[in-house]
């Protein structure tokens, strides 16, 4: 299928990434952490000031090759800085067109790619800050379209009246803008648009995504947590993520309603973001027969 020649939504490939050099490098981390082979000089920071040779290394002999799915400028601090989506190879379909693209795991992964996936800062036209997207996919806790441990990206949204199958479908896909990853906004409430739900999965129809981005508490790309669990990814609905970015008040949101996807209780969430912490507290009842009460089951802060 032919690429339009210019646009910012459009890939655009470039000699100057590197096909499984990510994978290495959370092989030399994982090597490094092992309690069987003790290796505690290699850190994820030295590990990361090695991707340049590497890259380097690989652009001598031709094998890299990289494709800049999407690209947005994000001002962080004053400077504006690029920021890019990278597929260190050409990625794969998933949920295609001519595949089961319509079932629950590919919920948000609907006529989509798959592959080796970074996130990448320039300034002034050089990388200083990179992070690995793909580690995100094919953990036990999250549904998706295949089990492999492979980033997915949607290249196209769903539209109303994509009810047919196989080239009918998508010729009309490919006349399509490419669908939008990077939805840059203030979802911490720090004053600062520098971050996005980036989804790694699905859960009961929910499309689950993380919040990755810069604060003005780290400014290194990282995954947001809570007040209380600041190291551990906060994992929600993309719609409770927006909701959450719109809202200058704490809100209350619907998590999972009785007998959703079979569901025998309902779990509730209240939200709120101050410029430092995002807070996050779920509440869970019972689903009570017709004409009674509900009761609280439990409740706590994640």
């Amino acid at each position: 299928m032919p690429q339009p020649r210019s646009s910012q939504n459009h890939d655009r490939r470039r000699n100057v990434c590197y096909p499984q050099t990510a994978g290495a490098l959370d092989k030399m981390i994982d090597y490094g952490h092992s309690s069987r082979r003790r290796l505690p000089s290699v850190t994820r920071e030295m590990a990361v000031a090695l991707v340049p040779f590497l890259l380097a290394f690989l652009q001598s002999y031709g094998i890299a090759q990289s494709v800049v799915r999407e690209e947005r400028k994000v001002v962080v601090g004053g400077v504006t800085e690029v920021w890019q989506l990278v597929w260190l190879k050409p990625p794969k379909p998933i949920c295609a067109a001519d595949d089961f693209w319509t079932s629950t795991p590919c919920n948000g992964f609907a006529f989509g790619e798959a592959g080796e996936l970074d996130l990448v800062r320039l300034r002034q036209g050089k990388e200083f800050d990179r992070f690995h997207l793909t580690r995100l996919f094919g953990h036990d806790d999250l549904d998706g379209p295949t089990a492999e441990r492979v980033a997915i990206l949607q290249r196209w949204e769903v539209m109303d009246g994509d009810d047919a199958r196989g080239s009918e479908l998508q010729q009309r896909l490919s006349l399509r803008p490419l669908a939008k990853a990077m939805k840059i906004g203030d979802y911490n409430h720090d004053g600062e648009p520098t971050e996005f739900p980036f989804q790694i999965g699905e859960v009961a129809g929910a499309r689950i995504c993380v919040l990755i981005g810069v604060s003005k508490e780290n400014r290194r790309l990282h995954l947001f947590g809570t007040a209380r669990l600041p190291d551990k990814p906060l994992k929600m609905a993309r719609q409770h993520w927006e909701s959450l970015r719109d809202s200058t008040k704490p809100i209350h949101v619907l998590e999972m309603g009785c007998f959703d996807h079979g569901a025998e209780s309902q779990s509730e969430l209240d939200l709120s973001a101050t410029a430092k912490s995002i807070h996050v507290v779920q509440s869970v009842y019972n689903c009570p027969e017709p004409g009674k009460q509900r009761k609280l089951i439990g409740r706590g802060e994640w």
